[in-house]
């Protein structure tokens, strides 16, 4: 939102009843303004929904008098300024953005001014001279100075101490620093166009969108939430949609094989592409888009305010008191000495939240289709031609009509030759229909078209056949023979039932591939060497091996290459995206292996070992009985509490009681031992070192 300085404008633009003037400043330092008298301005997002990387174009359309000649190619920048006619105000320029005059048309003394902000030329095919790999800043500078926009503007924070004061250089000047670093780009897409590449350069900056700022200069910009209200005494009733959009996962493409994801909670998620973006960058931008709702909805506002931007989310408020937080996604504004603005925010419901992926990459697969499409279609074209050859380029050729006993007509037929009976190539038209055939009138009969709608023909070339039913002609259902498609239902039958397809389920009857390998009998039974399929699960060796339809695999072993497993299972369970475990088990006995940690478990005694990366554990039931410490090495034991602990360090082996006091002490570097006594054994019993010193 554009910030005035005076707040007696800004109280002046919110009061009830507000006039303003309009100014076009040209680049060569000349004016427009009494002669401006209607603007219509449109500026919108490039995507309907909220996407990272997106991009905001501006244009205008004025009616003006005063000009003396066709301004086509200048540049200006459009101004608003409020003026009381009852007081004086001070005259503030509130500019509203830079634009170059791409149509202006006369008629009479009012010409219709057109004009683009920079954007205009960026769908055209990105060309660049630099050396790459390049920095983001390097690319944007060469895109601006080649689509006439100003160069690139980027976020700086003051630099300050911790108490919030602004640190200075040694001659007292204050230091802002960026807020955000360029990123290193590889190399540029084949096909991509300059308005995608500024919107991945800006999507690599915390997520943020690319358009240009008032005075015409690049700029990344975040969906930024302002404290700005529209009230329902200064707007129409808003048409809104029923729900709320709220964000929970953001999933970027790179290419074809690599696809980045953030989820918060399953739901809603932001698909867009980049092909520079990573991990770290893509975690950067989730805080701008995750779990913030919003409601789609699109309201007249009958005193519009020219300090609102494109991607500030403001607050709406319906006559019943309802807020909606919206994010202005396309913003039209109308001047003839009063200001209002149609502004929306748009968005797909989740469920029908699909990607419209129109990115370099995409355009490069769908152009291969295309290629392969006009290629068939080539083909379909010149069999057309070499027809309509046939026919049109026929010269001569004679009309005879035949009659009957009667003198009635019969027939007429258009042939190469008078005589009928000698004719080779003929088309026949009478009461029940067209033949026609290159044999004469007695031979073969290659395309026949009766009153009751069938045709027959040898070969039918067309573009698009609409049917309900294609067969063959031999076609039985009861015989199982032929051939039928069924265009309503969608279920095909070949070779009398040989290959079926119906309700998503595909159907080999009696055939063999690779050798039998792969067999179907007649009666649907699928053989794979030693294996068939009946009824959605797979059975091998009576039942030895088998898949049920829910996917649950059972077996007395399974081998791949040099593994094998006999006499047990594997059961592999994923819990969430972010950790998974393998667990093997056999009666009591289970070891469980995840990201974290190793455990072996005994469920019939209640003991388990767990391994982790900070050390071993020995439990017994849920009480912990030993711990080895990874880190220091120590080892501790416990029965509820500590109960006894050795500890090494620089050499010296620590035994520790239960309170962690030292009680005996092995200095490996000298080889002294430290205890309060010794006992050893003498006969039947334990004598006392100290007893026997005698201290």
């Amino acid at each position: 939102m554009y910030q005035v300085v005076s707040q007696e404008v800004a109280d002046y633009i919110m009061s009830d009843s507000r006039t303003f003037r309009a100014v076009m400043e040209f680049a060569d330092g000349t004016e427009l303004s009494d002669g401006i008298a209607k603007i219509t301005t449109q500026a919108s997002t490039a995507n309907k929904d909220i996407i990272a990387g997106d991009t905001v174009s501006q244009s205008i359309t004025a009616e003006v008098t005063g000009l003396t000649a066709d301004i086509s190619g200048k540049t200006f920048v459009l101004y608003f300024y409020a003026v009381n006619l009852f007081s004086e105000l001070e005259e503030k320029l509130i500019p509203f953005w830079r634009y170059k005059v791409t149509s202006c048309k006369q008629n009479g003394e009012k010409w219709t001014v057109e004009a683009h902000d920079g954007f205009y030329k960026s769908d055209d095919t990105y060309t660049s001279s630099l050396s790459f790999p390049a920095i983001t800043d390097d690319v944007e500078l060469e895109i601006c100075n080649k689509l006439g926009i100003l160069p690139p503007r980027y976020d700086y924070s003051q630099l300050c101490d911790e108490d919030g004061e602004p640190i200075l250089t040694a001659d007292g000047q204050e230091i802002y620093v960026r807020d955000s670093a360029p990123i290193k780009i590889d190399a540029p897409l084949e096909e991509c166009t300059y308005r995608e590449m500024l919107g991945y350069c800006a999507s690599l900056d915390g997520g943020k969108c690319a358009m240009l700022d008032r005075e015409g200069h690049l700029i990344h910009k975040a969906w930024t939430d302002i404290d700005y209200t529209v009230t329902a005494g200064r707007a129409d009733e808003p048409e809104t949609d029923q729900n709320d959009i709220k964000i929970s996962q953001i999933s970027c493409k790179v290419d074809e094989n690599k696809t980045l994801n953030i989820t918060a909670t399953p739901g809603r998620c932001m698909t867009f592409t980049n092909p520079y973006m990573t991990q770290n960058l893509l975690s950067k931008a989730a805080g701008n888009y995750l779990m913030k709702p919003y409601r789609p909805l699109s309201i007249y506002h009958r005193l519009g305010d020219p300090r609102l931007d494109i991607l500030d989310v403001v607050t709406v408020v319906k006559a019943d008191g309802t807020s909606y937080r919206v994010p202005l996604m396309s913003m039209s504004y109308s001047y003839d000495g009063g200001l209002s603005a149609n502004i929306s925010a748009t968005g797909t419901p989740d469920s029908n939240n699909k990607s419209n992926d129109n990115s370099p990459m995409m355009r490069k697969v769908k152009k291969v289709v295309a290629a392969a499409q006009n290629a068939t279609e080539e083909k379909l074209r010149a069999a057309f031609q070499e027809s309509i050859d046939y026919i049109v380029g026929n010269e001569g050729g004679y009309v005879v009509t035949k009659f009957n006993a009667d003198n009635q007509p019969i027939a007429t037929y258009y042939s190469d030759n008078l005589d009928i009976e000698q004719a080779k190539e003929f088309l026949l038209i009478n009461n029940h229909g067209i033949a026609g055939g290159t044999n004469g009138i007695h031979g073969q009969i290659n395309t026949a078209i009766d009153i009751q709608g069938r045709i027959n023909a040898e070969q039918i070339l067309t573009g698009i056949l609409s049917a309900i039913v294609i067969q063959s002609l031999n076609y039985s259902e009861t015989n199982k023979t032929g051939s039928k498609i069924d265009l309503e239902d969608g279920t095909f039958s070949f070779g009398g039932g040989a290959l079926t397809f119906a309700n998503n389920i595909l159907k080999l009857v009696g055939c063999a591939i690779d050798n039998g390998a792969f067999k179907v009998d007649k009666n649907g039974n699928t053989t794979m060497t030693s294996a068939n399929i009946t009824n959605g699960t797979i059975n091998c060796g009576n039942g030895k091996f088998k898949v049920d339809s829910s996917g649950n695999v059972t077996a007395n072993s399974l081998k791949s290459n040099n593994a094998e497993i006999t006499g047990g299972k594997i059961n592999i369970e994923t819990s969430s995206k972010l950790d998974s475990a393998i667990k093997l088990s056999y009666n009591e006995w289970t070891i469980e292996l995840s990201p974290l940690q190793w455990e072996l478990t005994n469920s019939t005694i209640g003991g388990h070992i767990v391994c982790q990366a900070g050390g071993l554990f020995f439990y017994w039931n849920d009480e912990l009985k030993v711990q080895i410490d990874s880190n220091s090495g120590n080892i501790s034991t416990y029965s509820g509490d500590l109960v006894f602990q050795v500890t090494t360090n620089n050499k010296i082996v620590n035994v520790c009681d239960g309170n962690g006091t030292v009680t005996v002490q092995i200095n490996g570097a000298n080889g002294n031992v430290y205890a309060n006594d010794f006992f050893v054994k003498i006969g039947g019993g334990y004598t006392s070192i100290r007893d026997k010193l005698n201290i």
